[in-house]
This record gives structure tokens, C-alpha cells and sequence, in this order.
């Protein structure tokens, strides 16, 4: 009975550390999926897009001849000038991804970096360009009622005048406050980005140099 025991105990220290070498394997490869999935990274696009402007002026010339006391001759010219310029330029944009796969915004990129100071300032102005673009949204709406209501009730001039007005000053408010494709500056985010991919490491126990 002691010989099994004795036995029994021998093979289960010599497995021990072989189970205990897989468990932490396995831990270590759970790690490695965790941070991978959850890592932080800043990628750029280059794009080209066609850009295309166009100037035109128009002189208007008058002269005036004296052949007599009485009889003079006036002689008008308009000259018109147009230029078209088309050209290509690159323009590059920065996003945000969260395991390579999940495009962050800013805000909800500051939430998961934890700077709750710049998340406040950039939660900020974006509801205030949100409230500035429903008031011209609600103001071109506006506009829009009274074109077609004046032209539908046969109203006055002024009155069918004044909503397309309206609408367009609807049209400036919207277009003025549109919101800025990044609140932060790529460099900021880089700098959140390598703080966060460090401390995610040190929490799985996964070397800094780990990709």
C-alpha cells in the first residue's frame, strides 16, 4: 500500500510541472489574443481627389466722341474672360483602430484612454456644433415651408423671397458648424496610443516588445 502510494505520489510530481508548463502556455496565448484584440493603433490614408476652380471677369468699357456741339456718339463694350483649373491633390487622413478592425471616434477614443479632461472639451464643442446644425437644419425646414406654402396660396413675392432666404441662411448655419473630421491631433493620439498599448502589456504579463 505505501509501495502504490509511494508511486502514486512520484507520478504526480513528475506530471506536475509538465501540466503546470501547459497551463501557463495556455495562459500566455490567452494573453497574447487579449492584447492583440484590444491594442490600440493609428494608421493614415493617402487619397487623391480632382479639385477643379473657376475665375471669370468681365470689362465693360464706355466711350464717349464730341463730333459736334450737337451730335455726340457713345460706344459700349463687354468683354467677358473665363478661366477653368482642374487639378489633382493628395490628401492625406489618420484613423484610429482598436484591434485592427474597429474604427474609434475621438470621443470614444479619449473614454478609453481615460483623459476625461479632453474628452469633457471635445464632448463639448461637438454638442455645440451639433446644437448650431439642427438649428439650421430646423431653419431651412423653415424656409422650405414658406417657398412652397407662398407658391401653394399664391402669396405675395416678398413673402415666397423671404423663405428661400431663410433657407439659405439654413444652408451657411449647417455647412459653418460641420464637425471637424478630428477634434485631436495625431500626434496627441500616438502618444495616448503607446501609454495604452504599454500598461495593457504590463497587465497580461506580455514583454513591452510584444507585437
Amino acid at each position: 500500500m505505501i509501495k502504490k502510494f509511494a508511486a502514486s505520489l512520484l507520478i504526480v510530481s513528475l506530471l506536475a510541472p509538465a501540466l503546470f508548463a501547459d497551463e501557463q502556455a495556455e495562459q500566455a496565448y490567452v494573453n497574447q489574443l487579449t492584447y492583440r484584440h484590444n491594442k490600440l493603433e493609428l494608421t493614415t490614408q493617402t487619397k487623391t481627389v480632382d479639385v477643379s476652380s473657376s475665375y471669370s471677369n468681365t470689362d465693360i468699357t464706355t466711350s464717349n466722341y464730341n463730333f459736334s456741339r450737337n451730335y455726340q456718339q457713345s460706344n459700349t463694350s463687354i468683354a467677358t474672360s473665363m478661366l477653368n483649373k482642374a487639378e489633382q491633390q493628395a490628401r492625406t487622413d489618420w484613423y484610429i483602430y482598436k484591434g485592427g478592425v474597429e474604427q474609434l471616434s475621438d470621443l470614444e477614443f479619449l473614454e478609453l484612454v481615460g483623459d476625461q479632461a479632453t474628452y469633457d472639451q471635445v464632448s463639448a464643442k461637438n454638442e455645440g456644433r451639433r446644437f448650431w446644425r439642427r438649428t439650421g437644419n430646423l431653419t431651412i425646414g423653415l424656409g422650405l415651408l414658406a417657398m412652397i406654402g407662398g407658391a401653394a396660396m399664391q402669396s405675395s413675392q416678398p413673402v415666397i423671397v423671404g423663405g428661400a432666404l431663410v433657407t439659405t441662411l439654413g444652408f451657411f448655419i449647417s455647412a459653418f458648424n460641420a464637425g471637424p473630421r478630428h477634434y485631436i491631433s495625431p500626434g496627441y493620439a500616438l502618444n495616448k496610443i503607446d501609454d495604452y498599448n504599454l500598461n495593457l502589456k504590463k497587465q497580461l504579463g506580455l514583454p513591452l516588445n510584444f507585437e
